[in-house]
This record gives C-alpha cells, sequence and structure tokens, in this order.
C-alpha cells in the first residue's frame, strides 16, 4: 500500500450522531470523527454533514487528496441504486436524495445504502466474508436483521426486504412482534432484550444495581457459573442454531457472519449454536463467525457503499415487482427442492442449495421437530397438515429472500389456501396486502 492508494469520504449515520471520516479501499481507517446532531431536519441534516466532511477534508489534506468517491450509511429505508434516504424511523426524513445533494455540495460521487445491508457489504470488502460468493449475515441486538449475499452480489428481494431473519418464526403462537403482526419471531427469543427476558424467566434478576439486566451482565453471571445464565446463553445458541439451519437449507452459504452487540457474547453460546446446526445438518460446510470489525462495521459500511459504487454498481439485485424475483418451489421424487431466479438467472450456485424438504417444522425450541420431506411423506398425517409444512417452509423464505412471485410445481392447489393462510400467519403481512404473485404448476 502506498499513500496513493484510492480513499473513501466516509459517513456513518445514527440517531443521535454522525461519523465522518477517510477509509481507503483495503478498510483502513485514515481518520474518523464523532459529532452530534444539533439540527434534525433535512435540511440541517445536510448542512451538517457537508460541514463536518469539510472539516475533515480540511484537518487531513494528505488523505483528502485520495478520495475519489464518498459512501454512506443510511438508516431505515433507503433506495440504494439512487441514493435517496426514503424513510426512517427516528429521524424526521422522506425521500431525501442524500447522495445526490452531498456528491454536488463536496464534488465527489456518493452512494449509499440501509445501515443492515451496508455492514453486509463492510464484511464482504474489508471482513470475515472477504472473497466468499455466498454468504448470510445476521445483526443480533435490539432486534435480529440481517442480509443475504448470493452469488457475489449482496441480494435485495423484490421489495428490498431480503433478510429478515429476525421475522422468521421460532416458536407458532409464542410472544407477539412488536408490530402485533406475528406471533413467535426468532427476535423476540434471540435478540438483546429476548436474552434478557429468557434469562429473568429461567430464574435470573431483571436488574442488577437498578438497571435492566444486558448481554454484559448475563455473561459475566455465566462467568460466575450461574445455572440461569448459563441455560439463558444455551438457548441464545439454540434459537440461532436452528435458524441458521433452516436457512441453510436453501442457502447454503459458507459462512454466516453474526454481527450486533450478541455477537460479542460469541464464545459463550458457540457450543450449543454448533450442535445445533450440527444435529440438524449432518457435516454442513457452514462456517458461523462473530463479526471481526466490531463497532467500525457500520463505518466501515458506509465505505463499502461508496467502493461498491466507484466499482459500478447499477442495479439491486432482485429488486422491483416486475416478476424479476421468482422463488420456484418444486416436489418431485418425494422431495422438495427451491430455486431462486432473479434478474433473469439462477442466484442459488453453491454445491448443496435447494434442499426445501430439509427445512425443519417444529412447534418450539422444545419440539425436536420433522422435516419437510418427512411430514409429507407421513400417510397419516391429514392433508391439512402436510399443506400447512409447506406453508411454514415457504413463509421462512419470504422473510428471507422477499420473492416478488412464488411459483408452486408438483404439489396440488388444493393446498393453496392452507399455504396462503400459513404466508399470512408467519409473515408480517395482512390477508388483504398479502403482496406475493403465487402461481400453482400441478403438473
Amino acid at each position: 500500500m502506498t499513500d496513493q492508494t484510492p480513499a473513501i469520504l466516509t459517513i456513518d449515520i445514527g440517531g443521535s450522531k454522525y461519523m465522518p471520516g477517510i477509509v481507503d479501499f483495503e478498510g483502513n481507517v485514515l481518520c474518523c470523527e464523532r459529532r452530534e446532531w444539533t439540527d434534525v431536519s433535512p435540511e440541517g441534516i445536510v448542512s451538517q454533514l457537508v460541514d463536518a466532511c469539510a472539516d475533515v477534508m480540511a484537518d487531513h489534506p494528505e488523505e483528502a487528496a485520495r478520495v475519489v468517491v464518498g459512501g454512506i450509511t443510511i438508516p431505515a429505508f433507503a433506495d440504494p441504486v439512487e441514493g435517496i434516504w426514503i424513510d426512517s424511523d427516528y429521524l424526521d426524513v422522506h425521500d431525501l436524495p442524500i447522495c445526490q445533494l452531498l456528491g454536488e455540495a463536496l464534488d465527489v460521487p456518493f452512494f449509499g445504502d440501509n445501515d443492515c445491508n451496508a455492514c453486509v457489504l463492510a464484511e464482504s470488502y474489508f471482513g470475515g466474508a472477504r472473497g466468499e460468493r455466498d454468504f448470510l449475515y445476521m445483526t443480533v441486538s435490539s432486534g435480529v436483521g440481517g442480509g443475504v449475499f448470493l452469488d457475489g452480489e449482496l441480494f435485495y428481494g423484490a421489495r428490498y426486504l431480503s433478510g429478515e431473519m429476525g421475522l422468521t418464526i421460532c416458536t407458532p403462537g409464542g410472544r407477539p412482534s412488536l408490530s402485533g403482526n406475528e406471533l413467535g419471531p426468532l427476535e423476540m427469543y434471540a435478540s438483546g432484550p429476548a436474552l434478557a427476558q429468557n434469562y429473568a424467566e429461567l430464574g435470573g434478576p431483571a436488574e442488577v444495581d437498578g438497571r435492566p439486566v444486558g448481554g454484559r451482565e448475563i455473561a459475566e453471571a455465566a462467568d460466575r457459573g450461574e445455572g440461569p445464565a448459563l441455560a439463558a446463553l444455551e438457548l441464545e445458541g439454540r434459537y440461532l442454531g436452528r435458524a441458521i439451519a433452516n436457512a441453510c437449507s436453501v442457502l447454503d452459504p459458507a459462512v454466516v457472519i453474526l454481527g450486533g452487540g450478541i455477537s460479542l457474547l460469541f464464545d459463550r453460546y458457540r457450543g450449543p449454536l454448533m450442535a445445533e446446526l450440527e444435529r440438524l445438518r449432518p457435516g454442513c460446510r457452514t462456517q458461523v463467525r462473530a463479526t471481526g470489525l466490531g463497532y467500525e462495521g457500520a463505518f466501515l459500511g458506509a465505505a463499502a457503499c461508496g467502493l461498491r459504487g466507484y466499482r459500478g454498481f447499477a442495479k439491486a439485485l432482485g429488486a422491483g415487482d416486475d416478476g424479476s424475483c421468482e422463488l420456484v418451489v418444486e416436489h418431485a421424487d418425494g422431495r422438495f427442492a427451491a430455486r431462486l431466479v432473479a434478474d433473469g438467472r439462477e442466484v442459488l450456485t453453491g454445491p448443496s442449495v435447494g434442499g426445501l424438504g430439509t427445512f425443519l417444522v417444529a412447534g418450539g425450541m422444545d419440539d425436536p421437530g420433522r422435516t419437510l420431506d418427512e411430514i409429507w411423506a407421513d400417510a397419516t398425517l391429514a392433508a391439512e397438515d402436510r399443506h400447512d409444512a409447506l406453508g411454514r417452509a415457504i413463509a421462512f423464505f419470504c422473510m428471507v429472500l422477499d420473492p416478488g412471485t412464488i411459483r408452486v410445481r408438483g404439489v396440488s392447489g388444493e393446498a393453496a389456501p392452507v399455504v396462503r393462510a400459513a404466508l399470512v400467519r408467519e409473515t408480517f403481512y395482512h390477508d388483504d396486502s398479502l403482496p406475493y404473485r403465487i402461481v400453482w404448476e400441478s403438473q
């Protein structure tokens, strides 16, 4: 590396702060500052970001001379192609062309993406998934989110909603989601707050020194050998291991990267996670790792957005409601398989992809469950039970892959109403807003 290596003008945006800086193309942070918002109007946000970047470049002229592109994380919903900040959960911003405005003011092209997607890109360019063509990223903190990297690209889904691992159902009829639209989603059992709830239900205290218990306190209690803490961390591993195993049934990623605050505890629940993964998928080749990017993950994600744009990003893989993203479910010779077609090509390309029939259908963590293929082959079960199992498997991958179309082959159309009911029950959509186009091809 020389001082002439190109660099990225980088901005990571948070709810109460923002971080401008410069990162080189290898992911080395050359400079970085933390600043607090003084005005959170759209105009005020843009003005502060422009001034902060100008200050950084003035204070670091040698690094600034190497800047050829800009990258930014966008909180909440974003259009990564046009660089538009569409919406935000905690800032009053709507349809703001943030990349265009920054580019015009700073005379450098800017590229951005949703902050979680940016973390996926950071793992691909600078982190534990560098060089991998297929991997899954899960962020486990106040909720459970993620992203899917397929065939060398970040996969978006038809509505830019892929990677929602936290909204897959792990306990049917269980704890309600924050929106109330689902019962039993993973993030109500495996996020940071859920870990604390599990700990309290197992007999641990809800508070320590007047403060709510968090992951750090539970880890310290586990280090002392406290039973409820050890049991809560074991549950954490099993919940995540089961979700990863089910994702692997179709995606077969080479690597799963865990990010977020709970990833810091990975060594304490790695054993039960890997045991559950091995139980459900013996000999699984997928490696599971905690992120090595630490608290710089989002900042490096912003840099990764800039680097991807510099290299020619022009289309979000799978995005658009024009039918270009299609989940194909096929039943033949007693087995279920799945394919994913996006932008006219197959994007599930690993050596063991598409095994939908190995998806585990279970009533909760205490239920060892049965695979979809086993349930479908059991002639003693009512047809409705078999159809419901198929619906649950499809619903899981609707949350993970966000297809525009679901094409079902080799299954009688008699299953359609039961499968649809499962999709309504196990996704965050209501019956009148279910967005998927479902096509049945019985023969």
